[in-house]
């Protein structure tokens, strides 16, 4: 079995649970990490045992740990995620969908219709799921008799 690492963590106890409180809630796990590697930084702490005790994958706590290593606590809670999908459907035909809405007085008969309309009137090829869950997500509408 592999020798625990141990490694110092300058910051102090109480500048870490300022930060859980006060950082984004996605790198709150990696602080509680960080805390558990403050803890145990003399005798050193297993990353399997470190996940267990705050609920992470070990593979998680082993990333933190070295991003923590290499580069301190700016490094740690750097944040890499790219964000979503941007929307096949552009503003203008959003505007053009609550036009339409705003026609129909809100009274959506078919959204297959809706959908063939839309991909007819923007020369879309649009599927049917995705046209409908679009139009729920941005104007909240169902069919209405």
């Amino acid at each position: 079995m592999a020798e625990t690492l141990t490694f110092t963590v300058s910051e102090t106890v109480f500048d870490l649970k300022l930060l859980i409180k006060t950082t984004l809630p996605i790198f709150s796990k990696r602080i509680q990490a960080l805390l558990v590697f403050k803890k145990y930084e003399n005798i050193g702490i297993s990353k399997r045992k470190v996940a267990e005790l705050v609920n992470a994958n070990h593979n998680s706590i082993q990333k933190w740990r070295s991003l923590y290593i290499e580069g301190g606590i700016d490094n740690l809670l750097c944040h890499y995620k790219i964000g979503f999908k941007k929307n096949i459907i552009s503003d203008q035909q959003k505007l053009g969908i609550g036009r339409r809405i705003k026609e129909l007085n809100g009274r959506i008969e078919s959204y297959k219709l809706f959908n063939y309309w839309f991909n007819k009137k923007y020369k879309k090829n649009i599927s049917y799921q995705t046209f409908y869950k679009y139009v729920k997500r941005n104007f909240g509408k169902k069919i209405k008799l």
